[in-house]
């Protein structure tokens, strides 16, 4: 059984622009790759249980990365995450993010959030917050996402 750890992990996100750029350096956490079917309770009066049945829609849950703040001119966090999402016109972010070995959660996302956290003692972070929209999948390959 194979294990891997965090120096297998990889980090892909498109900038609003659609550039993608490999942000591994730039994250040091990453929350939770989640995919949930929603469903609906089907319980009925007289069940001694609560039951739900699917409805035929999933979801990718939303999800934060975060690192120590850096501000390179075009590749850096602060670069790629200061433009939120705001418009109904912005378009989707690729996002990629590789565990180990050859599989992949990919997605298209948008960025509804990018803060700096600065705290006396400690290096200034950063926290950016994607809610992925559409398909998200399991690939073996970081070229594009689902349609």
């Amino acid at each position: 059984m194979a294990k891997y750890g965090s120096s297998s992990v990889a980090i892909y996100v498109a900038s609003s622009g659609g550039t993608t750029y490999n942000v591994t350096s730039y994250v040091d956490t990453i929350g939770g790759q989640k995919i949930t079917s929603i469903t609906e309770p089907t319980h009925t009066f007289g069940d001694s249980w609560e039951e739900a049945t699917p409805v035929g829609l999933s979801r990718g849950e939303p999800f934060d990365i975060e690192g120590h703040y850096d501000d390179t001119a075009t590749s850096g966090p602060h670069a790629l995450f200061s433009a939120v999402d705001r418009g109904t016109t912005d378009s989707t972010r690729s996002v990629i993010v590789g565990l180990g070995g050859s599989k992949f959660f990919s997605m298209t996302a948008r960025l509804t959030g990018y803060e700096t956290i600065a705290t006396n003692g400690k290096l200034t972070r950063y926290r950016a917050s994607f809610l992925p929209t559409g398909t998200v999948a399991w690939t073996t390959s970081t070229s594009g996402v689902p349609a």
